[in-house]
């Protein structure tokens, strides 16, 4: 047995490919609303549980901990990325939760609340594209 007879040529033809039927067209449908949904929720929960860090007088610390060990995950992407504008956008977030969380230890917690909606635009994003 060689690959000839496993492999079928007309299921690798775009050109003979048929019309898409209104499942195909359904389940294409139901995947893009479920990684839309994905990102939502994934977001909504990074919010909760920095708004939840926030609050808590303990907690509050390993929120700008996170969030500094996060803007280092962006600079790192900056690095490693091909694309150009995505590096300098990467880098621009990086550099941004940096300075927000440092500037909240001294000002007040809310600006790691907004490095954290920096960082859930990120998620999304990442999500819906994947």
């Amino acid at each position: 047995m060689n690959t000839q007879t496993i492999v079928q040529e007309q299921y690798f033809n775009p050109a003979e490919a048929r019309k898409r039927g209104p499942a195909i067209t359904l389940a294409h449908f139901a995947y893009t609303l479920a990684r839309r949904l994905v990102a939502i929720i994934a977001c909504a929960v990074l919010l909760s549980a920095s708004i939840w860090a926030a609050t808590q007088p303990g907690l509050a610390l390993y929120l700008q901990a996170f969030n500094w060990a996060a803007s280092f995950v962006f600079l790192a992407i900056a690095l490693e990325v091909r694309n150009s504008s995505t590096a300098l956008m990467a880098l621009a977030s990086g550099i941004a939760i940096l300075l927000l969380t440092g500037l909240s230890t001294r000002f007040g917690l809310e600006l790691a609340l907004w490095a954290s909606v920096l960082m859930c635009a990120w998620l999304a994003t990442a999500i819906i594209r994947r």
